[in-house]
């Protein structure tokens, strides 16, 4: 799904003044809270899902670790929300969720080569644009030395898993098409988040490695794969689980996607004849009842 044209920004990080890597805590993180200041957070509200950040960040004070500046993450937002985290005691308190792409082993990070980019520029934590590298270059030869450095270092999980994602291209449903005003809006709001490729895939991704391959309805237990064979292998539709009158602006996290059939999600999004969305426990109750 990712290429050297999708990079189009480079961000520098730092953790602890240089004396240790960042996001570096968990080499199993799929995803990432990418930090930003205030004075940051302005170009971090640009990259859309999809745009590929290269982060980069100076070691100083690590035992056996040349100090010298090394490129070490590709990561792209999964979502188009800019989160402020008020409960945070530093002054990086605006997060980004990100996808991790490609991350580069810590001891063999890949170091930079003067001559070809310079990253005295994009400095200060900042979201710059992948230009500033070098000015005298094209811009995809950029890019193309940037995907050419981490080729050994790609997830091999992220990228396949987003192709093989199947998401309808809409939900043709008839509240849909009668909504009005604010409710509308809020109800737009959340079908893009069930859409949003980045995190449905990493959400699937999880629902096939607990379910051993395999994808069950979590309202009536349907399989797609059982029942249609290799035709259905992989395929579900995506929920968010976070009701629809609970608009507004918020991180989606994985843990709020749920996996469901058609038939279920289309129920999931009519109203009751008292005017209210059915929680997913709510269906699988009334499922059990009938």
């Amino acid at each position: 799904m990712f290429k050297a044209t999708d990079i189009h920004w480079v961000k520098n990080v730092k953790r602890n003044g240089g004396t240790d890597w960042a996001y570096y805590e968990n080499a199993d993180d799929t995803t990432i809270h990418l930090n930003f200041s205030d004075d940051q957070r302005k170009g971090a509200a640009l990259v859309s899902p999809g745009e590929i950040i290269l982060l980069f960040q100076r070691v100083d004070n690590l035992p056996g670790v040349p100090k010298r500046t090394y490129l070490t993450h590709l990561v792209t937002p999964i979502d188009s929300v800019l989160y402020k985290d008020s409960n945070s005691n530093h002054r990086f308190q605006y997060i980004r969720n990100v996808a991790i792409i490609a991350r580069a082993e810590p001891r063999t990070a890949i170091s930079t080569i003067p001559k070809e980019l310079n990253f005295y520029k994009p400095q200060w934590g900042k979201v710059c644009d992948i230009q500033l590298l070098n000015s005298l270059k094209p811009r995809y030869s950029i890019q193309q030395d940037v995907w050419t450095y981490f080729s050994q270092y790609l997830n091999p999980n992220l990228g396949s898993l987003l192709d093989q994602v199947e998401i309808p291209e809409e939900l043709i449903d008839e509240d849909i098409s009668v909504k009005e005003g604010s409710e509308r809006i809020i109800l737009l709001q959340h079908l893009s988040r069930e859409r949003n490729k980045m995190i449905v895939g990493l959400a699937k991704s999880r629902a096939l490695r607990q379910g051993a391959g395999y994808i069950q309805c979590e309202c009536c237990g349907f399989d797609f794969a059982r029942r249609y064979g290799s035709h259905g292998s992989k395929f579900i539709e995506c929920h968010h689980g976070i009701p629809i009158a609970s608009g507004g602006e918020r991180m989606t996290k994985i843990e709020d996607l749920h996996m469901v059939c058609s038939n279920c999600h289309r129920m999931l999004h009519r109203k009751t004849d008292q005017g209210v969305y059915l929680s997913i426990q709510e269906l699988k109750t009334l499922l059990h009842l009938i």
